[in-house]
C-alpha cells in the first residue's frame, strides 16, 4: 500500500538539501564550540598559574566559569535547533508523502487515510492506561516524544516513545526516593472494532539480553503482588505458545479473539522483530509495547541526511504496516 523509498525520495530532495545545508552549519558550531570550550579552559589555566597575580587569577577564573557555561548552552541550543529542524523538514515530510502516495484499494471508496504528528506529544495517561498493559507496576510518571496517530482503512492508531517511570526509596537517604524507568520502547494502540469485556494479555516469551531477563523476572515477581486474577491458557497453536505466554480475566474471550489466523500473523510479526513485544486486548483496543531504548526519528549531526531519511522511513513503515500485518482492517466483528 505504501510507497517505496525510492518512489517518494524525489519529493524529500528540497528538505533533504536544506537539512544537510542545516546539519552542515550545525557541525561547523559544534566544532567551533569544543574549540572555544577548550579554550576558555587552558587560556585562563595559563594565566592564571604562570603570573602569581590574585587580580589575573580571579580573571582567569571567571573567563573559565562562564565560558564553560556559555558553550555548554551553546551546545544543547545548536543541537536542540537542529533536532527540531529534522523533525520538521525529514519526519512531518516523510509522513506526509507517505500518505498523501499510498495506493487505496479500488474496490472500497471509503478507504480512509489520515495521519497527524507531533514531535513533542505522547500518547495521553487515560490511553497508557486503557492499553491494558501496565497493571502489574504502579507508574508515577511518564514522559514521551513523537505522538504520531491517524487512520488507514477503518482503523485509527496512535504510537509514541515512552517511558514509564516508578518512584523508589532511594537508600542512600532515609527520606530520598528516585525514579526508576520501568518500560521503555513504542506503545502502539489501534481500534480493534471489537469492545472487550475480559482482558487479554500476551507476554513475549523470548529472552535475548539480560535486559530481557529481567523484565521477565520483574513481571513474574509483580504479578504474584498483584492479585490480578488473570489465568494463563494455553493455545492451539505450538509455534505460537513458543513465542507468547497468553493471560485473561476469561478464557472464553481470548479464544474468540486469538483466531487461527490472528495467531499466524502475530507469530510472523514477532519473527521480524528481535525485540520483546508485548500485547494486549482491552477496552477496544489491541495495543502493543515494543521494548527498545532506541531513540526513534532523531537525528545525528555525522550522518547525511539521506541516509537518515531512510533510516526513518523504515521506522515508520514498521508502525504502520502493523494494521495490514494483522489484517485488522478485516471487520470480522460488530461492535457491542
Amino acid at each position: 500500500m505504501f510507497s517505496s523509498y525510492d518512489e517518494i525520495s524525489y519529493l524529500l530532495k528540497d528538505d533533504i538539501n536544506e537539512m544537510n545545508k542545516i546539519r552542515f552549519k550545525t557541525l561547523l558550531k559544534y566544532i567551533f564550540g569544543w574549540i572555544f570550550l577548550f579554550a576558555s579552559i587552558i587560556i585562563p589555566a595559563i594565566f592564571g598559574l604562570s603570573i602569581p597575580n590574585a587580580g589575573i587569577q580571579w580573571l582567569a577564573a571567571f573567563i573559565f566559569f562562564f565560558g564553560t557555561i556559555a558553550s555548554i548552552v551553546s551546545f544543547f541550543k545548536t543541537l536542540g535547533t537542529f533536532r527540531m529542524a529534522f523533525k520538521r523538514k525529514v519526519v512531518r515530510s516523510l509522513l506526509k508523502a507517505l500518505f498523501e502516495t499510498a495506493n487505496l484499494p479500488e474496490d472500497n471508496p471509503n478507504y480512509e487515510m489520515k495521519w497527524g504528528y507531533s514531535s513533542q506529544g505522547k500518547i495521553n495517561n487515560l490511553l497508557i492506561g486503557e492499553s491494558g498493559l501496565f497493571y502489574l507496576n504502579r507508574i508515577d510518571r511518564v514522559s514521551g516524544e513523537d505522538l504520531i496517530k491517524g487512520k488507514i482503512g477503518s482503523t485509527d492508531f496512535y504510537f509514541s516513545e515512552l517511558k514509564l517511570f516508578k518512584q523508589v526509596r532511594d537508600y542512600r537517604g532515609r527520606s530520598n526516593t528516585k525514579l526508576k524507568t520501568r518500560y521503555q520502547g513504542v506503545l502502539y494502540l489501534a481500534d480493534f472494532h471489537k469492545h472487550f469485556k475480559g482482558h487479554t494479555v500476551l507476554r513475549d516469551r523470548k529472552l535475548f539480553s539480560f535486559q530481557h531477563l529481567k523484565r521477565y523476572f520483574r513481571h513474574h515477581f509483580h504479578r504474584m503482588l498483584s492479585g490480578k486474577k488473570l489465568i494463563t491458557i494455553k493455545m492451539e497453536n505450538d509455534e505460537f505458545n513458543k513465542y507468547f505466554k497468553v493471560r485473561t480475566t476469561s478464557e472464553f474471550e481470548a479464544r474468540y479473539i486469538l483466531s487461527a489466523n490472528l495467531m499466524e500473523d502475530l507469530v510472523a510479526f514477532r519473527k521480524r522483530n528481535r525485540n520483546p513485544i508485548d500485547i494486549a486486548f482491552k477496552k477496544r483496543f489491541i495495543s502493543l509495547f515494543l521494548y527498545n531504548k532506541k531513540d526513534y526519528f532523531e537525528p545525528s549531526i555525522f550522518d547525511s541526511m539521506e541516509k537518515q531519511s531512510k533510516l526513518v522511513y523504515d521506522d515508520l513503515i514498521l508502525f504502520f504496516r502493523i494494521i495490514n500485518d494483522l489484517n485488522l482492517n478485516t471487520r470480522i466483528w460488530s461492535k457491542d
